[in-house]
């Protein structure tokens, strides 16, 4: 019997009725999106700082063979 706190508030979802228990599945796909999409967020930033450190790195190089 799963259960969601909701302002220090337990319910349990074998008291919900239809409507309840259809929301109560689309947060918890929603909660599951968020994590994914906060996983490919944080690839994107990593990514982008390397690509950044590429480009500096390629600079700091060439001007150093002036």
């Amino acid at each position: 019997m799963p259960k969601i706190t909701i302002n220090e508030k337990d319910y349990y979802t074998d008291d919900f009725d239809a409507n309840q228990l259809a929301a109560y599945n689309e947060i918890i796909f929603c909660n599951g999106e968020q994590k994914k999409l906060m996983y490919h967020l944080e690839l994107l930033k990593a990514r982008s700082s390397m690509l950044l450190n590429t480009i500096t790195e390629k600079n700091d190089d060439s001007k150093k063979k002036e």
